[in-house]
Order: structure tokens, then sequence, then C-alpha cells
């Protein structure tokens, strides 16, 4: 979509953010925050401290050479047929690809597992047959930055368009001077199901900090495959703080932010923030961000 499009779509959209008068709408999350078919974040994720809320996406920040991904949850309480695409300002800035997440039933809970790759535009209605009374479908963001992306700013906006007008989420994505070198790939990784969803991080934390080694079970298809793979860009980036005038930094960090004593003890017995699974955003990759050049 050409710039002048977007920025016409955007001015024809002011009310973007808040459900029209039918409740439909469209949000944007965090990667770790999973979204059920009916518009909640599921159990496992959501803030587990009074008054804590979840992260807001505007201007995320992201390295380059590295996959960048968000939940984008349509939420058509009265079901209809809706379509899905993504604009960027300047135009193909970065690459994108869409999934659909697909749910499966744990205990009394519907969780979004599986990934299906979707064209964009994508084309769908809702409810689907096999949840009943559903209201919402979530789907995963991938947006790759390229290694020879400047660093700056990029609008891009998820659009969907319902009942003959648009609903745009914007955001302003800030691309860093950092760049991981060799971004690692998607990994099999098992199913979540209720556990929250920064396992696969701190799975990849343990093998970093102590040199434990992975374990791949299950498959590459999964939101915890793609959670797996990008908590492993971030330790690729703590490589390079290592490696640079801070080689300290990242482990104090983390140390820091879980209480322990030693890297001896953490390893020993490691312990994580409670409080979301939003913790490792604020505490390990908006850190490494700032602190990588």
């Amino acid at each position: 979509m050409k710039p002048a499009a977007l920025r016409t779509l955007f001015v024809a959209a002011v009310l973007v953010l808040a459900p029209d008068c039918q409740g439909q709408s469209l949000q944007v999350y965090s990667e770790l925050q999973r979204v059920d078919p009916y518009g909640a974040i599921v159990p496992p994720d959501r803030p587990r401290i009074p008054g804590l809320r979840s992260r807001e996406i505007l201007s995320p920040a992201v390295a380059r050479n590295t996959y960048a991904s968000f939940h984008v949850v349509v939420n058509l309480p009265k079901g209809g047929n809706f379509a899905l695409h993504v604009g960027q300002n300047p135009e193909g800035a970065f690459g994108v690809s869409l999934y659909k997440q697909r749910y499966a039933r744990r205990d009394r809970t519907w969780i979004p597992e599986e990934l299906e790759p979707v064209q964009l535009p994508f084309a769908g209605t809702l409810p689907e047959r096999h949840i009943p009374q559903q209201t919402a479908q979530a789907f995963w963001l991938d947006l790759w930055i390229p290694a020879r992306a400047t660093p700056g700013r990029v609008r891009v906006e998820v659009q969907m368009h319902v009942n003959g007008r648009w609903l745009i989420y914007p955001m302003e994505v800030r691309v860093m001077s950092a760049t991981v070198f060799s971004p690692p790939k998607v990994l099999p990784f098992e199913a979540l199901g209720l556990r929250p969803a920064d396992l696969p991080a701190r799975r990849a934390l343990i093998e970093y900090v102590c040199g434990a080694r992975p374990s791949l079970q299950g498959t590459p298809s999964t939101v915890g495959a793609f959670l797996y793979r990008n908590a492993r860009q971030d330790l690729a980036l703590a490589r390079l703080l290592e490696s640079g005038s801070s080689p300290n930094a990242f482990l104090t960090q983390i140390l820091r932010v879980t209480g322990a004593s030693s890297v001896a003890s953490w390893c020993a017995a490691p312990s994580f923030p409670e409080n979301s699974p939003e913790w490792y955003l604020r505490a390990v990759r908006d850190f490494l961000l700032r602190m990588v050049h």
C-alpha cells in the first residue's frame, strides 16, 4: 500500500484503538500475552499484581536482523466477515508474515497453540465451527527487520476491513542500531498449554547462563517455538554485550531481577519474577536494546 493511501486510511479511522458501536475492535498485544477465542488474555499470561496492565504496543524497539512478533486480535462480538492487511511507511521496510493461531482445549480453557501461515491480505469469518460462540481470532504477526535497515522509525499499521469500514492499529517501530549477526532459527518446542508464555524465555536463559542443553521436543509450528526463537535472538544480543565494554552487565541484570546472590546459586535453583510473563520484555529485552549499540 502506498504511503498516501496509508495516511488516508489512518485519518479515516481516528478511533482505531476503541471498539465501535458494535463492539468490533482490532488489538495488538506483546508476544507474551496469548488471547483466547473470546478476546481475553488466557489465565496463565494475565498480570498477577493488582493494577498491573499488559504492555501497550505503540512504539516497540527492535534490533536489526531479527524478528519482532506480536499477537493481533480481531474482535467481532456479533460475528461476520473481515479482512486483515499490514501497511508500512516506508513501503517494504520490513518483511511481514502472518499466522493464524489454532486453539486447543486445555482443561476448561481454549489456548492458542498451532500456527498456520496465511497470505496477506487475509479474509476470514467468525465464528468458526469448532469453537462454540467464538467472538475473537488471534494471529501471530512476524516482522522481519533486515540487517541493512536504517536506525529510526517505521510506521506499521495493522488494518482490518469490516462492515464497510477500516479499523487500524498504528505502531511506530523503532529500529535500533543493535544487529544480531546470526539470528536463531525456529526449533521444536512443546505446546505451552496452561503454562505461562515466558516458559520458552526461561528455558533459553537457563541454557545461556548455566550452559544447559536445549530440549528440542515438540514441533516448530507452535507459539512456544516462535517464542523460543525470539528469546534466543535476545541472547545473541547478550553475547554482543559480553564481548563489548560491559561483559558482566547482562549476568548482573539477571541476578538483580531474580534476586539471586550468584550465578551458581541461581543455576542450582533458577527463579524468575512471577508478576507477569511480560517481566521478560522489561527486564531482559529492553535492557539489552539499551545496552547494545
